[in-house]
């Protein structure tokens, strides 16, 4: 009668002693940038998109997916005409989900090749 672990157990084991501590700051960093969109989300209410600090012209508060964020638009009346103006997140925030999701798929391919590796030396000494 043989002890051990099956093939199948072997396989759900990704997280190799290198992938523990990377696992968890990348899920902190993770959850922080998702709060701090979330939070972002949650106070954009129709009064914080005035023009400037302390002004009385208000703008229009939409979401904007690509880049996430909020986008203020104000559409200004000029003696040449109206003027649409349109304040967006910036474009560095795509930058932030790009690290975020090249670190998840680094961590998820070196925790497989730790695994592969960890089989290999069982099936070695076993």
């Amino acid at each position: 009668m043989t002890t051990g672990t099956s093939g199948a157990d072997d396989r759900k084991r990704t997280l190799g002693p290198r992938t523990v501590g990377p696992g968890i700051a990348w899920l902190a960093a993770t959850a922080l940038w998702l709060g701090l969109l979330v939070a972002e989300w949650a106070t954009s209410g129709p009064t914080s998109c005035d023009l400037s600090p302390g002004s009385s012209v208000f703008g229009t508060v939409s979401w904007s997916w690509l880049p996430p964020g909020r986008t203020c638009t104000w559409v200004l009346g000029l003696d040449s005409g109206p003027v649409t103006v349109v304040h967006g997140p910036p474009t560095a925030r795509l930058g932030t989900a790009a690290v975020l999701a090249l670190w998840g798929a680094s961590l998820v391919l070196l925790g497989r090749r730790d695994a592969r590796s960890q089989r290999r030396g069982l099936r070695r000494h076993g």
